[in-house]
């Protein structure tokens, strides 16, 4: 059972996507140590192999976390493992959740805007949906996929000119992949989503009314977001399992859900035991 999705069997179609990612990443990480040694056996630029080597890097940790917070089920699945996948959300509660981290979110683009006017970037669609794939997407506007898809295009251009086809034909591979790692889950959903320039908040200039109202939100954050869909995916994890007649299934859920999440399990009967990815605890 995971964060995110309607109580209820998911559609194979997340699996799917996710089986791609991973493919597309596996892909990359092997093109990338193909176009270094190309680069280096046609004596390019050290600078420009390096720089290529690092921004490649940079994206295949940040693939390989994203994969990560996909979650174990997930993951697991488009692995090929067997598993029988349940959401674990109330509809109802989800949208009343995306409302509030919104609204979060406009306010503090208000105070940024107030303490720093005219050099805020605020341009990035909000998620219409409680999805984490579109909350990173947020906390990484300069992503370093647009950097390498930047360079691959000069260097394949530099490449043409020197008759140099593998360098182009690994290049374009490598944009491929990239193409597929930066392919959102929900792109429809962003597309469609309201813009960060659409602040409901814009008119308000007393700061401290607007410290008082992200107080008031981050509230009913902790009470909606966190302890009622604590509740209801307690309830919906017992309702999985009794309905795929099983003593034993995997809940993941966000790190601050784990102290809440605990309890209501126990209280319902569950013996429970807690997995933590290093990758997530210590970052």
């Amino acid at each position: 059972m995971a964060e995110g999705d309607p109580y209820g069997p998911i559609a194979e179609s997340k699996t799917d996507y996710l089986r791609k990612k991973i493919l597309a990443l596996k892909n990359f990480s092997l093109k990338t140590d193909q176009l270094k040694n190309e680069l280096i056996k046609k004596g390019y630029a050290e600078n420009l192999v390096n720089q290529i080597a690092r921004v490649a890097g940079d994206i295949i940790k940040q693939s390989e976390r994203e994969i990560l917070l996909f979650g174990a089920p997930f993951k697991l699945k488009a692995e090929g493992v067997s598993l029988t996948l349940y959401g674990s959300e109330n509809t109802e509660t989800v949208e009343k959740s995306a409302a509030l981290v919104r609204n979060y979110i406009f306010l503090e683009d208000r105070i940024k805007q107030l303490d720093n006017p005219g050099n805020v970037a605020i341009g990035s669609p909000l998620p219409e949906s409680f999805n984490l794939q579109s909350v990173l997407s947020l906390l990484i506007p300069n992503s370093p996929i647009k950097l390498l898809e930047s360079g691959l295009q000069n260097l394949n251009r530099l490449a043409s000119e020197k008759g140099d086809g593998d360098v182009v034909s690994i290049a374009d591979g490598m944009r491929y992949d990239l193409s597929v790692l930066a392919q959102p889950e929900a792109a429809a959903n962003i597309a469609s989503a309201p813009a960060r320039t659409d602040n409901p908040f814009g008119n308000i200039n007393d700061k401290q009314e607007l410290q008082e109202k992200m107080s008031e939100v981050e509230k009913q954050i902790n009470s909606t977001v966190v302890e009622v869909r604590n509740r209801e995916a307690a309830d919906f994890f017992v309702a999985a399992l009794k309905n795929i007649d099983d003593q034993v299934g995997i809940l993941q859920f966000g790190a601050g859900h784990t102290a809440g999440l605990v309890s209501e399990l126990t209280a319902r009967g569950l013996t429970v035991v807690v997995i933590t990815p290093q990758a997530v605890k210590t970052s």
